[in-house]
């Protein structure tokens, strides 16, 4: 075999996989990176929906849980909550300490220690902002277990409202759920559909009467 050909071929190896290595590293940074980009919420819930009432109950008792947290761990001082990101690709954060929460502010992602973001719990040391593990994962921990726990209620809770023969009127169409009335068990009170056939909802009006026949919806004629 020709010398230089031999060599060619180990130094294009070589260069290969530096080049399969460079792709893989930067692979996993990129995965990382957009896993700090996404609130837990929104990793828990994939393709599901929340209602308001439950949107609403998650935002609350996630600020209380981070509160009790630094109640809790008070004599480890104040640290901030990252809550989310903002269009112009810096962080919001809010300041907790001592079951209280405090000031917002931003932060640029080029201020971020490695490894953090949304949904991280940050501390400063000498000027600088540094990842404070032990308490992200705990706080994480509890989210998960809070909105696991919502989902399964706002589920038992959508079930009762859906009740095989009942006639319901449709209200109105915000985002992508939908409000009723149930005119069988007549209160008076809408509640909030996340699971409506949006055929039947894009042509529907105010006042259009709906069946739950086989566990869906279908135009009561």
């Amino acid at each position: 075999m020709n010398l230089n050909l031999f060599n060619n071929l180990i130094d294009s190896t070589k260069e290969n996989n530096i080049f399969q290595k460079f792709i893989k590293e930067l692979s996993e940074f990129l995965k990382e990176n957009e896993r700090n980009q996404v609130p837990l919420v929104q990793k828990i819930l994939g393709e599901r929906i929340l209602t308001t009432r439950y949107r609403d109950k998650i935002n609350v008792e996630r600020r209380e849980i981070i509160n009790n947290y630094s109640k809790e761990h008070w004599e480890e001082g104040e640290f901030y909550y990252v809550y989310n990101k903002r269009s112009d690709n810096s962080y919001g954060l809010v300041n907790h300490k001592n079951g209280e929460s405090g000031i917002n502010i931003g932060a640029k992602e080029s201020e971020l220690p490695k490894g953090a973001g949304v949904d991280s719990v940050l501390k400063v040391k000498n000027g600088k902002w540094i990842l404070d593990k032990e308490a992200t994962e705990e706080i994480q921990a509890e989210l998960t277990e809070m909105i696991n726990r919502l989902l399964e209620e706002q589920t038992n809770r959508m079930e009762m409202q859906r009740v095989e023969g009942y006639l319901y009127r449709f209200v109105e169409k915000t985002g992508d759920t939908v409000w009723l009335i149930d005119e069988t068990n007549y209160t008076g009170e809408c509640f909030e559909e996340i699971n409506f056939p949006s055929e039947l909802s894009e042509s529907a009006t105010e006042g259009t009467m709906f069946q739950y026949i086989n566990g869906e919806y279908q135009l009561y004629k």
